[in-house]
Parts: C-alpha cells; sequence; structure tokens
C-alpha cells in the first residue's frame, strides 16, 4: 500500500501547524498535500490534489458554520473532524456517516 495523503483544515493557523507537524512526525506512509485555516482556502487548493486526497483531517466549525461537515459531504472521503465543540455536532456527524466514512472526531484541545 502506498502513502496515505491528507488535506487538513483548521481554523487557527497555530493549531494548523501543530496538526501538521504531528501528522510529519509519522511514519513515511502519510503525507500531507496541503492545509488550509479556512473553506476558501480549502477549497481553492482542492483541484490540484482532489484526486490524490485519501482522507480528511477537518475543524467542524469556523466562523460559527459547519464547514467541516459541508466539506466532508461534498468530497465523501474518510474524515476525521475536530473541534472544541464536538458535542454539539454529534447527531450531524451520525447523520453525515450514512455517505462519508467518518474515521473519529476528536475534541479540542488534545495533544499527540
Amino acid at each position: 500500500m502506498g502513502k496515505i495523503r491528507f488535506a487538513v483544515a483548521e481554523k487557527d493557523a497555530l493549531s494548523l501547524a501543530k496538526r501538521e507537524a504531528v501528522l510529519q512526525e509519522l511514519p513515511d506512509d502519510v503525507e500531507v498535500l496541503f492545509t488550509a485555516t479556512s473553506r476558501r482556502e480549502f477549497v481553492k487548493k482542492l483541484p490540484q490534489y482532489e484526486a490524490s486526497i485519501d482522507a480528511l483531517i477537518l475543524e467542524i466549525e469556523a466562523g460559527g458554520q459547519s464547514v467541516g461537515l459541508d466539506l466532508a459531504s461534498e468530497l465523501g472521503k474518510p474524515v476525521l473532524f475536530i473541534s472544541k465543540n464536538i458535542c454539539k455536532y454529534v447527531a450531524d456527524i451520525e447523520d453525515l456517516e450514512d455517505d462519508v466514512k467518518v474515521v473519529s472526531h476528536l475534541t479540542k484541545p488534545f495533544t499527540a
């Protein structure tokens, strides 16, 4: 099996840098294709990488909107959700599981 290639969206730039650093420390079979701090940035970068993405790591909420849920639904890739308000979205995540493989969800803050 080849590398598992991720796209990562996290609204906070510092948290995003931490997530990316943790992923870079994983074995050589993990690759971060791109990162973004907003839906707009994610969608702008997506065409270049979409065919290569194996899985997503998405912040659920950005600016009061459930951006990660929307992106996961649109892309249909396996996803790991992160949020400090994960309890608020459990029902939405469960609904999404009919169409998308939700690998898991993590409540922020967390450490590797």
